[in-house]
């Protein structure tokens, strides 16, 4: 269970890395990385927390639905 976040740490500082390399004459701005690109695609691309997304939303969900059969028993 360790390995994962080690995973996403490295990945992290080698692209932090990356984005802190000194600007080349030929490079555009757009070439270089910045933290928070690299927050945000970590963030949107990593499945444990895309799964944890959807069970969040999927929760979400339940409530209207258990609410609903409960006032459904209530009435009858």
């Amino acid at each position: 269970m360790k390995l994962t976040p080690f995973l996403v740490c490295t990945f992290s500082i080698l692209l932090g890395a990356r984005a802190e390399l000194p600007k080349k004459s030929g490079d555009s701005p757009s070439a270089l990385l910045s933290l928070n690109a690299v927050t945000e695609a970590v963030l949107a691309n990593y499945p444990p927390i895309k799964e944890a997304r959807a069970k969040w939303e999927a929760m979400k969900q339940r409530v209207p639905q258990a609410a609903a059969v409960e006032t459904l028993a209530a009435l009858e």
